[in-house]
């Protein structure tokens, strides 16, 4: 998406910063999440491949629109991953860009939310479509200023994601991450 469409109120300063940020934060729970899969699949040397756009806004790999923040390499099978970041007051409801959900739909990329301690993910795009065609589709007072969004409450985030705790490699990796996390 363009700089002029993804800015809102903040200054540019504050904008390039959250960017900067939101990226080193993504790319923290992108390694965890690798060793979380290397956890689960013992048998399969997991790589993970920068995917989309660095804090600079350059490609790193794949094209401009995708949505994906990560490549991960499973044996001879790839999986995209859009990861998203929940603060950890955040309890009882997560909020989704319509946008970024039809991408993960179009490039077929598995949905990762991520707090220190747990996660939760959506690799079914047929769930993900779901969510675009029956869910409400509106503003959200605080969220994102520009963009039609899904709020979630508790009883449909249990239904379209499988949670689970970090496993203690990932974990370890987190906590040593915990004051770019905050």
């Amino acid at each position: 998406m363009s700089y002029n469409f993804r800015k809102d109120n903040r200054t540019d300063k504050e904008f390039a910063y959250d960017i900067k940020k939101a990226h080193q934060k993504e790319a923290i729970y992108a390694e965890a999440y690798r060793l979380q899969l290397d956890d689960s699949m013992p048998n399969y040397n997991v790589k993970l491949v920068p995917y989309g756009c660095g804090p600079d806004g350059e490609v790193i790999k794949g094209h401009i629109n995708d949505i994906a923040d990560a490549l991960y390499i499973i044996g001879d099978h790839e999986r995209l991953v859009e990861i998203k970041t929940a603060p950890e007051y955040l309890k009882k409801f997560f909020t989704f860009k319509v946008s970024s959900l039809k991408r993960c739909v179009k490039h077929e990329a598995h949905l990762l939310v991520c707090k220190h301690e747990e996660f939760w993910i959506c690799s079914d795009i047929a769930k993900i479509q779901e969510m675009i065609d029956f869910l409400e589709h509106k503003i959200h007072y605080g969220f994102s200023p520009n963009d039609l969004s899904i709020r979630m409450d508790a009883n449909l985030i249990e239904h379209y994601f499988n949670n689970s705790k970090w496993c203690e490699t990932a974990q370890d990796q987190i906590n040593q991450n915990k004051e770019v996390l905050m």
